[in-house]
C-alpha cells in the first residue's frame, strides 16, 4: 500500500476514533472538562499521525530520487494520485462536515470544529505543496535528463568527426608514402641516370683514347661504376693482348665471359689470344662459341678461318672466309684473309684481287702492304717478262716501305 493510501485510512480511523469518544462522552452526561481532555488528546494524536505522515514524505522523496530514471512514470502516477486525493479529501471532508453537523452541538463548541477544520486545511496545503515539489523535482529530473542526451549526442558528433578526422589523417599519409615513393624512386633513377652517364662517357673516351696505357685506366673507371662490366673488361683485355701482357688479357677475357657468358664478341678475342699462345685448340673452341652466340658474327669466321689456315684445313679456312665476306662485304681484313690463304695455295693472281679490295676499303692496315708485297714477289718470280717482272718488283718494294712507315707510326702511337 503507498503511503499516501496510508494516509487517509490513519485519517479516517482517526475521526472515528474522536466521533466515538465524543458520543460516549454525550451519552454519559460527563462534565464539559473531561471534553476538554478528550480533545487534547485527539490533537496530541494528530500531531504524532502528522509526524509520521512527515516521515512518510520524507520515504516518498527519497523513493523520488531512487527512480529518478522513469520519471515521466512518476509524474503521471503523481497527477492521478493528487486527483484521487482531491476525489478522496472532498468525500471525507462532506463526511466530516455532516457528521459535525450532526453531533457538533454534542461534542465541541465551535472553536474547536474550527481548528479542526483549520489543521485539515493545513494537511492538505502540505500535500499540495508536497506534490508540487515532486513535480518540480520529477521536471528538473527530466531536464537533466534532456540534457545528458544531447550531451551524448554531442559526444558522438565529436566522437564521428574525431573518426573522420582519423580516415582523413590516414587517406593524407598514404599520399605523403606515394609522394616519398615516387620522389625516391625518382631520385633513384636520376643516380642511376648520372652513373650510366659518366659510364658511357668514360667508356667513350676510353674508346677514343690512342695511348693504350690511358685506355686501360679509363676502362678500369669504368669498371668501378659497375656499369657495362663485361664490354669494360673485353676491352681491356684487347689493350692488354696489344701491348704483350697475355696474362691479364686472358685474366679480363675470362671475366667478360663470366659476367655475360652470352658475350660472343669475348669468345672471340679469347679465340685470337689463345691463337697467338700457341694454344689453337682453346682457340678453336672459342671461335665455334662465338659464331653459336651469334651466327652472322663476321670477325668469328674470319678468324676461325685464318686458324683453319694454319692448321692445314685450308679448305674449310676458305669457306670460313667465304662466309665473313659474305656476312661483311666491308671488311677488309676478311679480303686480306683470303688474299693470304689463295697465296699460299699459289693462286697469286686471285690473291692479288682480294689484297687490292682489302687496301682500297682500308689502307692503314700494315699487314695487307706486306701479304700484297710478298705476293707481288711471287708474280715477279714467275714472271718471264722482265719489264713485267721488275714492275712486280718496284711494287713490293714500295709495300714493304709503306708498311714500315706504318709500323714506325704505330710504334709512336
Amino acid at each position: 500500500m503507498k503511503p499516501i493510501h496510508i494516509l487517509l485510512v490513519l485519517m479516517l480511523l482517526s475521526c472515528q476514533t474522536i466521533f466515538g469518544e465524543q458520543s460516549q462522552t454525550v451519552s454519559r452526561h460527563q462534565p464539559t472538562t473531561q471534553v476538554v481532555c478528550n480533545q487534547q488528546e485527539t490533537i496530541q494524536q494528530l500531531q504524532a499521525e502528522n509526524k509520521e505522515m512527515k516521515e512518510q514524505l520524507e520515504k516518498m522523496d527519497k523513493a523520488i530520487d531512487r527512480y529518478s530514471e522513469d520519471v515521466r512514470h512518476q509524474q503521471d502516477l503523481i497527477n492521478d494520485n493528487h486527483s484521487d486525493w482531491l476525489v478522496i479529501l472532498s468525500i471525507v471532508m462532506m463526511v466530516i462536515a455532516g457528521g459535525f453537523g450532526v453531533i457538533a452541538p454534542y461534542l465541541m463548541n465551535s472553536r474547536n470544529s474550527q481548528r479542526l477544520e483549520d489543521r485539515f486545511t493545513e494537511m492538505q496545503s502540505d500535500l499540495n505543496r508536497q506534490v508540487e515539489d515532486a513535480r518540480g523535482q520529477a521536471n528538473s529530473a527530466q531536464q537533466q535528463a534532456e540534457s545528458a542526451q544531447q550531451q551524448a549526442e554531442s559526444a558522438q558528433q565529436q566522437a564521428e568527426q574525431a573518426q573522420q578526422s582519423l580516415r582523413e589523417i590516414e587517406t593524407l599519409r598514404d599520399h605523403v608514402d606515394e609522394i616519398e615513393k615516387s620522389i625516391n624512386k625518382d631520385k633513384k633513377a636520376a643516380e642511376a641516370a648520372a652513373k650510366e652517364a659518366k659510364a658511357n662517357k668514360l667508356f667513350s673516351e676510353a674508346l677514343a683514347e690512342k695511348d693504350p696505357q690511358k685506355a686501360i685506366e679509363l676502362y678500369t673507371k669504368v669498371i668501378e661504376t659497375g656499369l657495362y662490366l663485361s664490354e669494360a673488361y673485353d676491352n681491356r683485355g684487347i689493350l692488354k693482348s696489344d701491348m704483350g701482357y697475355n696474362d691479364g688479357a686472358l685474366a679480363d677475357y675470362n671475366k667478360a665471359i663470366e659476367l655475360n657468358p652470352q658475350n660472343a664478341k669475348a669468345y672471340n678475342n679469347r679465340g685470337v689470344l689463345k691463337s697467338n699462345m700457341g694454344d689453337n685448340n682453346g682457340a678453336l673452341e672459342d671461335y665455334n662459341k662465338a659464331i653459336k652466340l651469334n651466327p652472322q658474327y663476321a670477325d668469328a669466321y674470319n678468324n676461325r678461318g685464318n686458324l683453319k689456315s694454319e692448321m692445314g684445313d685450308d679448305e674449310g679456312a676458305m669457306q670460313d672466309i667465304n662466309n665473313a665476306i659474305e656476312l661483311d662485304p666491308q671488311s677488309a681484313d676478311a679480303y686480306d684473309s683470303r688474299g693470304e690463304l689463295k697465296l699460299k695455295m699459289g693462286d697469286y693472281a686471285g690473291a692479288l684481287v682480294d689484297l687490292n679490295k682489302a687496301f682500297d676499303l682500308d689502307s692503314n692496315i700494315m699487314e695487307i702492304y706486306l701479304h700484297r708485297m710478298t705476293c707481288y714477289q711471287k708474280l715477279a718470280e714467275a714472271e718471264k717478262d722482265a719489264d713485267k717482272k721488275k714492275e712486280y718488283l718496284a711494287k713490293a718494294e714500295e709495300d714493304r716501305k709503306k708498311a714500315e712507315e706504318l709500323k714506325n707510326k704505330k710504334k709512336k702511337q
